[in-house]
Formats: C-alpha cells, sequence, structure tokens
C-alpha cells in the first residue's frame, strides 16, 4: 500500500477506495504529527529553560509552582526574549503542510473521484491554510517584539482558522462517502 501510493503522488486521475485511502492518510497523518513534535518540542524545550534560567536569577520577578503532574513558571513584566521563536516555528508549520498536501494531493483526488466528484474539492481547504500562514507570523512578530498584538488581525484570524476547520471538516465528509458502485467519468470502480 505504501510503495502504491508513493509511486501514485503525482497520479491525480482515477479512483481509489475508502479501504485504500484512510490507512494512507492516517500514516500521512502520523508522520505530520511527528514532524511538528520534532520541530516544536526542541523549541519549546529551549523557551521553557530560558524561563527557569530567569526565575532562578530573578526570583523576585519569577513565581514557580510545582507539584505532582504540573509545572509552571510565571514571570512578572515583559520579556520578549523568553519566549519561543515563533517565526521558526511557523515556518516549519508551512513546510511540514507542504510535505502533507504533497502526500495527500493526489490520493484525496482519487478517493473525490471514486464518490464522483471532481479532485478540485480537495483544495477546499487550501486558502485559509495559505491565509493563516500568511497572517499568524504578522502576529507573532508583534507579540515577540513586545508590543501589543493587533486585536484586529486577532479576530480575522480566528475567523479564517474556524472557516478553515469547517471547510476541512466539509473535505473529510465528502472523502468518507461511499464509492460508486459502478463506472463513472472518472474511470471504472477501484478494485
Amino acid at each position: 500500500m505504501i510503495r502504491r501510493h508513493v509511486s501514485g503522488l503525482f497520479r491525480f486521475s482515477g479512483r481509489e477506495t475508502r479501504g485504500e485511502f484512510w490507512p494512507w492518510a492516517g500514516i500521512a497523518f502520523a508522520l505530520i504529527v511527528v514532524g511538528m513534535m520534532v520541530i516544536m518540542v526542541p523549541t519549546l524545550t529551549s523557551s521553557l529553560a530560558r524561563m527557569q534560567q530567569f526565575a532562578v536569577q530573578h526570583p523576585e520577578q519569577s513565581t514557580v509552582i510545582s507539584g505532582p503532574g504540573h509545572y509552571e513558571v510565571r514571570i512578572e513584566g515583559n520579556h520578549p526574549e523568553l519566549m519561543p521563536d515563533m517565526s521558526g516555528i511557523a515556518g516549519a508549520m508551512i513546510g511540514v503542510s507542504a510535505i502533507a498536501i504533497l502526500l495527500l494531493a493526489a490520493a484525496v483526488s482519487r478517493r473525490l473521484h471514486d464518490t464522483g466528484r471532481r479532485g478540485w474539492w480537495g483544495l477546499l481547504p487550501l486558502p485559509f491554510l495559505f491565509a493563516g500562514f500568511v497572517f499568524m507570523p504578522r502576529l507573532f512578530a508583534q507579540v515577540s517584539d513586545g508590543a501589543s498584538p493587533d486585536m484586529g488581525l486577532f479576530g480575522l484570524l480566528f475567523l479564517n482558522n474556524m472557516v478553515y476547520l469547517g471547510s476541512l471538516a466539509v473535505l473529510v465528509i465528502l472523502l468518507a462517502q461511499p464509492e460508486q458502485r459502478q463506472a463513472n467519468r472518472f474511470g471504472p470502480p477501484a478494485s
């Protein structure tokens, strides 16, 4: 199954059953999660280490709360140097998303063909994903510079993300639809 999907990364024609699509989508999703963890864990761990070091050096500006299953560092004042590098995370998210699109695009198209729909439906969430990648770094840059975030931009980004999640849900529903048992304009039923 993996070999067939890798060799079909750029084959947008034909059909694909649910039984062929969903295991591949699961593998691609697992790779995306692992990729994001590889990117985010070191960045967030580094930020936490800087906060811990700051708390030791400036106990008058810090509160450390620790208990079973709980650890919290509170820092008083504005200290953008303690924040994680969100521009690096945003760039990495763009890269991981590009890999996800590469791994899933043709399979999504074939799966939609199997339900009798054009593969273009698979593009439904992409404009909102790209808009998020444009606006999110701008918002993070404001916060990392120590400025108050632009709440209009925050609201726009929030609305964009809600529409993105809604369009993604619509796409998942379309992908979960049963196949057309007879031949359709995209070819004979997938075997």
